[in-house]
């Protein structure tokens, strides 16, 4: 009985951690494709006599991504990165004599690089990450070798840039091209997720603070990511970029809107209501059969009132705020609608993509970089000061961490990927060794192991298993290395303990303050705050389409890696209000600019400028209860000579009110993140 019962539990407990090595077709192309690029690197470099071999393999391992134009991008910039990484570790091998100077010169490199990544996105920053952790790759491992440092160097930089070409001549060879139509096809599924989510947005019956999706806003990340990534061997994807930032748009857009309409929640309009969310839906069928959801816009049309006083005259203001809303629903179907055109017959006229638009956070590139100093000032401190025999390897793993750890939002989950990689690495090196012939094997018989070993973590990363990637990358080192014959289980054990003490220590640098990311919450929020003022007092007057853009790189940087992180999802809420506010007070900026308000009317809307464009102390609630009376004021000015204006104004001052009241509101419990 007891067997019977225990062996359901031991199968299902089996099949769990079997389930990331499930072979698919893709998983299998993605692992052959891998391997292969692995051994054309060594063979090139055994080819040329080196024995630091095992970094021609790791590089491979690095530059494996399911994607052909990422590792393409990916290796372009690795070659930058090692690059000049090395060039500094070069300049700092003279100072073999002056092992303080030598280390704190490059624990300054390593910060210095690790800050200046949270200055760029994508594989720009990690072009400063690899410039950072490439010098004490270079350098510290030869440090202290007698006569030969040069030489030993100069091979580990000719076997890393043999691996990124090898990775990219299998990838150019054996992975299929991105076409227009992978494209289009991402681009739609974008455009329906935002259409449907809109549609969901509108259908609730009962107010909530915000209605947010992390799942589209990653998407949105993921296009922006494949399609900045394709354009490069691409001129047909390069010609759609602008497309695609502006489809983005649109739908953050179209989402506002209807964030707008469900934030009044007036049961006289339910019945529009309820018609405009067929239409939605409709629309996000459309998309999803690859059609053009042009009609729905006109159908959306149809729903709105000729006079706003006389379709509802109790309810004259919210009833205009209502039909402009309206209005911008159907004019984002239509901007959806015109991108997806453009996107998938290419433009008509060649022209330049707009510029992408991001926030350089210098707070926290300085806080990365402090932090990032210290951890590596305390393992070189350990290393040098106290001779520990294992530190420059903890040294090592110490700055690729800190450069890691800096650029991720949550430093608890990339200390886990690494310490799910590293100590598989080691288990598996120390197996090894245990093993009776293994003292014995030659390097055929322990290549075809790693191929073995490092095949089953390929199928593994091709899952989503990240730790797969720092698998292979370890096994390859730990296996293929120059000391690898002459390292036993005991020594290979304590070189893993080694490695996940420059680990610990990186992480306890970004981990120990336990209000870190409340901290950049709050100063986003505050930075949110200050554009919104600025839009307020006419000292920026972008284009929406530009602060639109503008809120999404804000949206990218606060947490869309980190759905489970109530300090991001804090970030993501305010992000998504000062989005909302932003287009609300554009609004009013061209509302007087039109000189469409007449002399009593301008006057109110000037003091409602003026009231958000005014610094209001952390002490003091924010102003939506002022806000709400001077709209009361504008509704009362001359009720029998009100304008189409006065109703959008009126409505874009509650919009506004609206979200300053819900700015500090914590979100409810059970509150859907889907």
């Amino acid at each position: 009985m007891i067997g019977g019962k225990a062996s359901p539990v031991a199968w299902k407990t089996l099949s769990r951690v079997l389930v990331p090595f499930q072979p698919s077709r893709r998983s299998i192309a993605f692992a052959s494709r891998a391997v292969a690029a692995s051994v054309l690197a060594l063979g090139a470099v055994l080819a040329l006599g080196y024995k630091e071999i095992a970094w021609a393999p790791i590089t491979v391992w690095v530059l494996a991504l399911p994607r052909r134009s990422m590792v393409l991008t990916k290796s372009l910039y690795r070659v930058l990165g090692t690059l000049i990484g090395a060039g500094m570790a070069f300049l700092m091998l003279p100072l073999e004599s002056q092992p303080l100077l030598f280390m704190l010169l490059m624990s300054a490199w390593v910060a210095l690089c690790a800050g200046t990544a949270n200055l760029f996105r994508n594989y720009q920053a990690y072009v400063a990450q690899l410039a950072g952790f490439t010098a004490p790759i270079v350098a510290v491992l030869v440090y202290g070798h007698l006569g030969s440092i040069q030489e030993i160097a100069k091979e580990r930089v000719v076997c890393v840039l043999l691996g990124i070409a090898a990775s990219a001549v299998v990838t150019l060879l054996f992975s299929k091209r991105i076409q227009p139509r992978d494209v289009e096809i991402e681009a739609r599924a974008l455009a329906k997720q935002g259409v449907a989510w809109s549609a969901k947005v509108l259908e609730k019956t009962s107010p909530e603070p915000l209605a947010y999706n992390h799942g589209l806003l990653a998407q949105i990340a993921d296009l922006n990511s494949f399609c900045e990534n394709a354009a490069i061997e691409s001129s047909a994807i390069r010609q759609r970029l602008g497309a695609i930032r502006r489809l983005v748009s649109a739908v953050l857009a179209l989402v506002s809107s209807t964030r707008a309409v469900e934030r009044l929640n007036a049961p006289a309009d339910l019945e529009r209501r309820g018609k405009a969310v067929r239409l939605l839906r409709a629309a996000a069928e459309l998309i999803g059969k690859d059609d053009i959801p042009s009609g729905q816009a006109i159908a959306f049309r149809h729903l709105m009132p000729t006079d706003a006083v006389a379709d509802d005259p109790a309810h004259a203001v919210e009833t205009a705020w209502k039909r402009d809303r309206l209005e911008e629903i159907a004019d984002g179907l239509d901007r959806i609608a015109a991108e997806l055109d453009v996107i998938r017959t290419g433009p008509k006229t060649r022209h330049s993509a707009p510029p992408l638009v991001f926030h350089r956070d210098w707070a926290k590139a300085f806080s990365t970089g402090w932090r990032t100093l210290l951890a590596c000032l305390v393992t070189g401190g350990l290393w040098i000061g106290l001779g520990w025999h294992g530190g420059a390897v903890a040294f090592i793993f110490t700055a690729l961490a800190t450069s890691i750890f800096g650029n991720h939002p949550l430093p608890t989950a990339g200390m886990r990927r690494f310490s799910i990689g590293v100590s598989a690495a080691a288990i598996t090196f120390i197996l090894w060794k245990a093993l009776p012939f293994s003292a014995t094997a030659g390097f055929s018989t322990t290549l075809g192991v790693v191929i073995a070993l490092t095949f089953l973590g390929a199928i593994a990363l091709a899952n989503n298993v990240q730790p797969g990637m720092d698998y292979n990358a370890n096994v390859s080192q730990l296996m293929l290395g120059p000391s690898a014959a002459a390292t036993g289980a005991v020594a290979a054990l304590f070189s893993g303990l080694d490695l996940l003490a420059g680990l610990g220590i990186a992480y306890a640098a970004f981990a120990w303050t336990a209000d870190r990311e409340a901290r950049r919450g709050a100063r986003l929020a505050t930075s949110i705050l200050a554009d919104t003022r600025r839009l307020a007092q006419g000292r920026w007057q972008p284009h929406r389409h530009k602060w639109e853009a503008t809120l999404y790189d804000r949206l990218y940087q606060s947490g869309l890696a980190s759905a489970g992180s109530k300090a991001c999802g804090d970030g993501l809420r305010h992000c998504l209000l000062g989005l909302d506010m932003g287009l609300e007070i554009l609004r009013l900026r061209g509302l007087l600019g039109a000189d469409s308000l007449n002399s009593s009317e301008r006057p109110i809307v000037q003091d409602a400028l003026r009231l958000l464009g005014g610094e209001i102390p952390d002490s003091q609630p924010l102003p939506f209860l002022e806000l709400d009376a001077l709209a009361t004021r504008l509704t009362a000015e001359s009720p029998g000579a009100a304008t189409s204006s006065r109703y959008q104004a009126i409505g874009a001052m509650l919009a506004i009110s609206r979200c300053l009241e819900q700015w500090r509101t914590p979100e409810p419990a059970g509150a859907s993140h889907a």
